[in-house]
């Protein structure tokens, strides 16, 4: 993940698979280095995108699933 929270976009995130299956997984994401504070958009691809609220510690909860042998971008507003 890269992060530049004096950007509109405040951060990046990339995820690759490997494996040849698809996988689908849940992670606490850090964005306190992005400066949000209370809310985050996340755009998968530059196409759908979901709000999610900041916990206490600045993450949140993210579900992602990955094609077998592909990757997945996101832009973290």
């Amino acid at each position: 993940m890269h992060v530049n929270p004096a950007l509109k976009t405040k951060g990046l995130l990339l995820l690759f698979n490997p494996l040849k299956i698809p996988v689908t997984r849940t992670i606490q994401l850090p964005l306190y280095y992005t400066g949000l504070t209370g809310t985050a958009t996340i755009t998968e691809k530059g196409v759908s995108g979901k709000k999610y609220t900041l916990n206490r510690n600045y993450e949140i909860t993210f579900t992602f699933t990955i094609a077998a042998e592909s990757y997945n971008w996101y832009v973290i507003e």
